[in-house]
């Protein structure tokens, strides 16, 4: 008899939970051909935009190539140095990364050619010997994160390819890593519209498409609201190991490589209260002293010699650590800044390159707009927010906290101290945290209606184009590639 009401609300449950959550609206067939044509499309996209373009795409990649060579950590030049600086990467390579600088930034020539560099770089291959080369801006970055790049970099200097060919496949590789971590977040749970305009926004495309760690961390982010949303609806007694350790590795992949996204240790901890086990426990534990201790090392070992500084990182977080009150002073002075506020919502939707190639200001209000409709939609049935309003409390409190440790961050590594405002923030920092947010605002675990769904698939199409367009072009008249 026991058994018998078990399995019938065991039964009930699984019914209630496909009831609530739309983990599979489209067939894996639709879903692989969706991948297929984000890949083309990326591909097409590639076309319009050289080596480098991304801001620091060049350190990022000699960060890359220095794990190819086996280099997980960054490493002194001389052994009296102070602190850990760069590691050594192939020179050839070194020297294609400088070049590519001419077309970009501040270090901009105008009488440099896009296609003739990436000619060049067609006539280089690896030389097999390398140099030491300062890359000190990624070693607060766990080298995890950079995998698909360092494979991609390996497998070319395997193969023997010319500079550019290197730089195409670990691009292309890149850009297919992320995307495969978006299908498979959408292919468990259905994002709301807002997500999906935040993630066609030209910057957000700009940087998937770009060999950075953005875009890693854009799909990642994704994949981690998905898992999240999925285990909190599914039944207290539903175990699903395979979605638990993603979660988990999502999380400290985000962690080590964005330390503002600390917050999302909090998920797990939200799930192991729902579903308390010592297993889970020991793991979040270990999760937690894991994060910690990366972030920690990085801030211990890492020394920037660009920056000249009156007190040391360390120094100054314990000083805002100690004054809480006049770090929020210096992030509303630096939010009510009139030049700050606006350069954050450009660069949120559409600096691309490095911050020089941007997409018109009637563009950007365009994009504006297209995500203030699709918040509105989003919102547009109250009743998804009456439901499940602890988690997602517990999503937007993540967010909000991890764009606040945005300033942070930049305010100890970037900044000295006093300084009247924080420098060096840029928009597409808050795309991650506006992600989260997003998700908490939609539908988490219950199925859209139809009409819903299709002013959703509707209004998506209509962004997308309309993004598609503005990126293409903005591109295409920022750098004038010719490439075949």
């Amino acid at each position: 008899m026991g058994v018998s009401v078990q399995a019938t609300a065991t039964r009930t449950g699984t019914r209630h939970l496909k009831s609530r959550i739309d983990l599979r609206t489209a067939g894996l067939p639709a879903l692989v051909g969706g991948l297929l044509l984000a890949l083309v499309v990326a591909w097409g996209l590639m076309r319009l935009v050289p080596a480098f373009q991304s801001p620091d795409e060049n350190v990022h990649l000699l960060r890359a190539d220095m794990i190819a060579h086996g280099q997980w950590t960054l490493r002194k030049d001389e052994p009296d140095e102070f602190g850990n600086q760069g590691g050594y990467v192939d020179r050839n390579f070194v020297a294609f990364t400088s070049r590519m600088r001419a077309i970009s930034g501040t270090e901009r020539d105008y009488t440099a050619s896009a296609s003739a560099l990436m000619a060049q770089a067609a006539g280089e291959r690896w030389a097999h010997k390398d140099l030491f080369v300062n890359a000190v801006g990624t070693g607060y970055y766990a080298p995890f994160i950079y995998l698909p790049h360092a494979l991609g970099l390996r497998t070319a200097r395997a193969l023997d390819l010319s500079m550019r060919a290197s730089y195409e496949l670990t691009r292309l590789l890149v850009a297919a890593t992320a995307l495969g971590l978006i299908a498979w977040a959408w292919r468990l749970f259905t994002p709301n519209l807002l997500v999906r305009a935040l993630v066609l926004m030209p910057m957000a495309m700009f940087q998937i498409i770009s060999p950075t760690i953005d875009g890693l961390s854009i799909a990642s982010a994704l994949l981690l609201a998905a898992l999240f949303s999925v285990r909190c609806m599914a039944p207290r007694s539903d175990a699903n190991p395979l979605q638990e350790y993603a979660l988990y590795a999502c999380i400290f992949l985000l962690v080590t490589s964005r330390v503002n996204l600390a917050p999302l240790l909090l998920l797990p901890l939200w799930l192991l209260v729902r579903r308390f086990s010592a297993a889970h426990l020991l793991a979040w534990i270990a999760l937690c002293a894991a994060c910690a201790g990366w972030t920690l090392y990085g801030i211990a070992t890492t020394a920037d010699a660009r920056l000249v500084r009156n007190h040391a990182t360390i120094e100054i977080l314990a000083i805002y650590l100690q004054h809480p009150l006049a770090f929020m002073r210096l992030v509303l002075d630096t939010l009510l800044d009139g030049k700050t506020g606006y350069f954050y919502a450009y660069s949120f939707v559409g600096m691309m390159g490095w911050l020089d190639a941007s997409i018109t200001k009637d563009a950007m209000k365009a994009v504006w707009y297209g995500l203030a409709v699709a918040l509105a939609a989003t919102l547009g049935s109250a009743r998804w927010l009456r439901r499940d309003a602890a988690a997602r409390a517990l999503l937007l409190l993540v967010a909000l906290a991890s764009c606040v440790l945005v300033f942070l961050a930049l305010a100890i590594s970037w900044n000295d101290y006093p300084v009247a405002i924080i420098s060096g923030v840029q928009g597409r920092y808050f795309i991650v945290p506006a992600l989260l947010g997003a998700t908490a605002l939609g539908p988490m675990g219950q199925a859209a209606s139809p009409t819903h769904r299709t002013v959703a698939n509707v209004l998506t199409a209509t962004f997308a184009l309309a993004s598609l367009y503005i990126m293409a072009t903005t591109l295409s008249e920022r750098y004038a590639l010719r490439l075949l």
